[in-house]
């Protein structure tokens, strides 16, 4: 469980959550922007669709501004099996693989 009180650096750890939650949604805005300029998708399913959170979050919320839901929760689904099935094989190569280099450089 996290305490807060515990926290050594809350005002370092507060400011790194808010700027990296802001640059997350304002790349999912301009990658957005993109599949909009690229393919027939309206704005608000193009922007639901590559928002990061919870795909349950994201189809009410597409249920709610009239966007394409299959679409949104298609793209989520996808960005969770991504997440889940490529990302730890692609992370345990790199440590992998900079574990070796350490141990390759002469002491």
């Amino acid at each position: 469980m996290l305490k807060p009180e515990k926290l050594e650096n809350k005002t370092k750890i507060l400011s790194l959550a808010i700027v990296s939650g802001i640059v997350m949604v304002l790349e999912s805005l301009g990658m957005s922007m993109l599949l909009v300029h690229f393919y027939d998708i309206t704005p608000s399913t193009s922007f639901l669709s590559l928002t990061p959170g919870g795909a349950d979050q994201m189809a009410i919320l597409a249920h709610e501004v009239q966007a394409d839901l299959s679409m949104v929760a298609g793209f989520q689904l996808f960005r969770l099996l991504f997440i889940f099935f490529a990302v730890p094989p692609l992370l345990r190569w790199i440590f992998k693989k900079n574990l070796l280099k350490k141990e390759e450089k002469p002491t």
